[in-house]
């Protein structure tokens, strides 16, 4: 049998049970408190960090338009700069009058502005001139030397 209860002591009861309802329920409502509060950090915390990535590559991609762009520019130089070249040896060529001599030789300074034309607008000056130690025969005497007196076919 179970010991009955007296009055008394079931009115000593209901303020212990209203301060365990008191702590449950204010725990509770802090833990769904901080509940929504973390959360709402967090989106904060998710949206910031989406917008940073949105604004690094953001970066990234106007770094990749003022390398186009500066490539770009590049390219038009270099194409103008070989027009020039060309355009400066079509001159020169038009300029030079035509001697009956060029057709069996061809003079130093002719020789001269084919190699810069083989050589192309880019090539080193230094390079494209011909040094007078290293024995190369110019076109003008090329085959005299192996005919005896320089004598023309």
């Amino acid at each position: 049998m179970t010991p009955a209860i007296d009055p008394t002591d079931r009115l000593r009861l209901i303020p212990a049970l209203c301060f365990v309802l008191v702590l449950v329920v204010s725990h509770g409502a802090a833990y769904l408190i901080g509940r929504s509060s973390g959360q709402a950090t967090a989106a904060v915390a998710n949206a910031a960090a989406v917008q940073h990535g949105y604004q690094a590559e953001v970066r990234r991609k106007d770094q990749d338009i003022e390398r186009g762009q500066s490539t770009g520019k590049a390219a038009i130089r270099a194409v103008q700069k070989a027009d020039q070249f060309y355009q400066r040896l079509n001159q020169e060529a038009r300029d030079d009058a035509h001697a009956s001599i060029d057709d069996f030789e061809l003079p130093a300074d002719r020789l001269q502005r084919w190699r810069d034309a083989n050589a192309g607008p880019f090539a080193n000056p230094a390079a494209a001139q011909p040094d007078s130690g290293t024995g190369n025969p110019s076109a003008a005497s090329v085959g005299q030397a192996e005919r005896p007196g320089g004598q023309s076919p």
